[in-house]
């Protein structure tokens, strides 16, 4: 199943929605997204909503952070003095003004304890609606960190859940920064066998798990062979073989392949903040990323320039290469390129242009949509089979493309890692 990950824009195409929808607490304030969450015909045809409560933003310090502090620091459970939003005194602009000029730091307040935290975040989540509840947990950053601080977040928030009789199911979070999963394949990794054990072992109340990787490194692809098949791993263990759904986020389209091994879900989008988690992405910067349109290949494996990189398709006459990308918000983009190329027409929803992203996102949505709906169509074997040929077909494509244009500047690596270590994966385990 696909998840779209969303921050400020819920946009979707409401008649082939995605399967669910995730949102977090760095996206916007307590106040205002409770009042977001009101808005019923945001979800309209959504099967699930979700929300991040982040706890582990609180673990980072706020510096460099200022522009998204205030909205960090407005949830309960990350302070326990915070501003709630009265519709009757401000409008939503007003809300996020007072929010900014806030001293939090100037309340003298003893901090809430691990239970109340949890209480707060739990009830904030139900009085939203959200179809199943998350639960707040620290990031796991390194081996030496004490895991049973971890743990006690979780049994407490398992103990929490039971006591107050919520009726949505109950995700356990498990932020995992890159790092734990870097250092060493699961056989080696004494510290991932004993999170993935003690997950095992937890009350069968829980329902299924919430898989954050905390990226490390610049890069919008994970490209770390350790990192993608100890990722593979927690999909077999916790999804195929203790039955558990298991929800993937910030690894992009990595989670498709992940779905034929175990995964139930993937949240991604089309921005960089959607596709991964990286602490850097919410940091101040005198320079910040503008996003411009991008094609999203399934084919390819890549988000390409609409003309700048297609372009090059239509030069060697492999256009073809993405037909069976195209939905109905691409295939004039499609129809414009399918011509003479030096008569090609640019159309005003894709022009390569600052901010006009609202039909490549559309565009991602709908194919991923799509693309998910057919590989779930498929027994469990089949999908293996599909994801494969999947990997295969890209990097073939990716290598006949760069017979071409060997300097192009399109991040092609990740392909073949993947494949190879999707291939490494099922001749071990199937």
């Amino acid at each position: 199943m696909f998840i779209l990950n969303r921050g400020y824009s819920w946009v979707f195409d409401k008649s082939n929605p995605p399967f669910g929808v995730v949102t977090s607490l760095s996206s916007m304030p307590y106040g205002q997204i409770k009042r977001k969450f009101k808005g019923k015909s945001n979800f309209k045809g959504v099967q699930e909503i979700f929300f991040d409560p982040q706890l582990y933003l609180k673990q980072d310090s706020y510096n460099f952070m200022h522009k998204v502090e205030p909205s960090i620091r407005s949830y309960h459970w990350i302070e326990s003095e915070f501003l709630d939003f009265d519709s009757r005194v401000l409008n939503i602009n007003g809300y996020r003004s007072e929010l900014k000029k806030h001293d939090f730091d100037s309340y003298s307040k003893i901090e809430a304890s691990i239970e109340e935290k949890i209480d707060e975040c739990f009830k904030f989540q139900d009085s939203v609606s959200v179809t199943s509840l998350i639960t707040p947990t620290p990031l796991i950053i390194n081996k030496n960190l004490d895991f049973n601080y971890y743990l006690n977040w979780i049994i407490k928030s398992i103990d929490n859940y039971k006591k107050a009789g919520y009726r949505q199911p109950l995700y356990i979070s498990i932020p995992l920064s890159e790092h734990i999963l870097s250092s060493d394949y699961l056989s080696n990794n004494d510290f991932l066998q004993a999170i993935i054990d003690n997950l095992t072992s937890l009350d069968d109340i829980v329902d299924g798990f919430y898989v954050t990787i905390a990226r490390e490194k610049n890069e919008f692809y994970i490209t770390n062979p350790k990192t993608i098949t100890n990722i593979f791993e927690l999909c077999l263990i916790l999804g195929k073989e203790l039955e558990k759904k298991v929800i993937l986020n910030s690894i992009d389209v990595l989670g498709f392949a992940c779905l034929s091994l175990g995964a139930y879900s993937f949240a991604s989008g089309s921005t960089t903040k959607e596709k991964r988690f990286n602490i850097d992405d919410l940091k101040d910067k005198e320079i910040t990323g503008i996003p411009y349109p991008k094609f999203y290949s399934h084919s390819l494996i890549s988000d390409l320039r609409p003309y700048k990189d297609l372009k090059k398709l239509v030069e060697i006459n492999s256009l073809d290469i993405i037909n069976n990308d195209l939905t109905k918000y691409s295939d004039p983009l499609y129809k414009s390129l399918n011509t003479d190329i030096d008569n090609i027409i640019e159309i005003d929803a894709w022009e390569e242009r600052k901010n006009n992203i609202t039909t490549s996102h559309k565009h991602k949505v709908e194919l991923l949509v799509n693309k998910t709906k057919l590989l779930n169509s498929l027994s469990e074997k089949e999908k293996i089979e599909y994801v494969l040929d999947w990997l295969v077909n890209a990097e073939k494509n990716m290598n006949y493309i760069k017979t071409y244009f060997p300097k192009i500047d399109i991040p092609f690596e990740h392909i073949s890692i993947w494949k190879n270590c999707f291939q490494n994966f099922i001749s071990t385990h199937f």
